[in-house]
């Protein structure tokens, strides 16, 4: 008898735990809405020929899964947008993911960068929203 009470106090201890473990709270309800980090990211001065990983991250501040319906760049100044790499199409409530861009130069294209990333979902306060990249590409 000893050993089943026992039993029913570490149920009820996982439980009780469990329970305190919540959600986090969305700062936003009534359906999904995203929030890009940052929203301009300087890569600042970066050697031509070497590549650079820069990377985004998009949440998902509602209380809805957030679908991202399209990621694209555009170009802002320079040349040759990197493109957009994004691993899950769905980020639940609470939720982020990460965007990746590889961004490199051939050794001629000296100069300032910016691009700007479009990000299309199914928020319906802000379907489409954008950050920029910017990069200064010097010779080595």
């Amino acid at each position: 008898m000893l050993r089943r009470g026992r039993w029913l106090v570490a149920l009820a201890l996982v439980a009780a735990l469990a329970a305190c473990q919540q959600a986090p709270t969305p700062a936003f309800r009534g359906g999904p809405r995203l929030s890009i980090e940052p929203p301009r990211l300087d890569l600042g001065q970066l050697p031509t020929v070497t590549p650079k990983e820069a990377t985004l991250t998009l949440r998902n501040v509602g209380d809805a899964p957030l679908k991202i319906e399209k990621a694209y760049t555009r170009l802002l100044e320079g040349c040759c947008p990197p493109q957009p790499q994004l691993k899950e199409q769905v980020i639940p409530p609470g939720g982020k993911e990460k965007v990746t861009f590889r961004v490199v130069m051939s050794q001629d294209m000296v100069g300032l960068h910016r691009f700007e990333v479009v990000i299309e979902s199914n928020d319906a306060a802000a379907p489409r929203q954008t950050a920029e990249i910017a990069a200064e590409f010097v010779q080595k």
